[in-house]
C-alpha cells in the first residue's frame, strides 16, 4: 500500500512554472512579434532573487521568432477563476500599467 501511495504522490508532480507561463506567452508573443507560424525561441532571463508583486514564481522571458525579439514578464493572475498566467511585454508600453525593469518601474 505504501509503495502504491508513493507512486501516486510522485506521479502528481505539478508542471513547471514555465509551462504554465507558456500557455499564455506563446500566443501573446506570436501576435506581438507578428509570427503566427514560425518557431519560438523562448529563454528564461529572470534575475536571481527576482520577485514581482504577490507572485514569487514570476519570470522574465526573451522570445525570438521570425527575426524579431521581445522580452516579457509572466506572473500568476490575482483572480482564482482564471487558471492562465498573465504575460506583459517589457519592451512595449501598456495602458497606464507599470513595467518592471530591474529596480526601476516604468509607466
Amino acid at each position: 500500500m505504501a509503495a502504491g501511495l508513493a507512486g501516486l504522490i510522485t506521479g502528481c508532480n505539478p508542471a513547471p512554472v514555465s509551462m504554465y507561463h507558456r500557455a499564455t506567452l506563446d500566443d501573446l508573443a506570436r501576435g506581438s512579434l507578428d509570427c503566427p507560424e514560425g518557431a519560438l525561441e523562448v529563454n528564461d532571463i529572470t534575475p536571481e532573487d527576482f520577485r514581482y508583486g504577490w507572485d514569487p514564481d514570476a519570470k522574465r522571458y526573451d522570445v525570438r521568432a521570425c527575426g524579431r525579439r521581445e522580452r516579457f514578464l509572466c506572473f500568476d493572475r490575482a483572480e482564482d477563476d482564471d487558471p492562465r498566467a498573465e504575460c506583459r511585454s517589457l519592451d512595449r508600453a501598456h495602458s497606464g500599467e507599470e513595467v518592471h525593469l530591474g529596480p526601476w518601474q516604468v509607466r
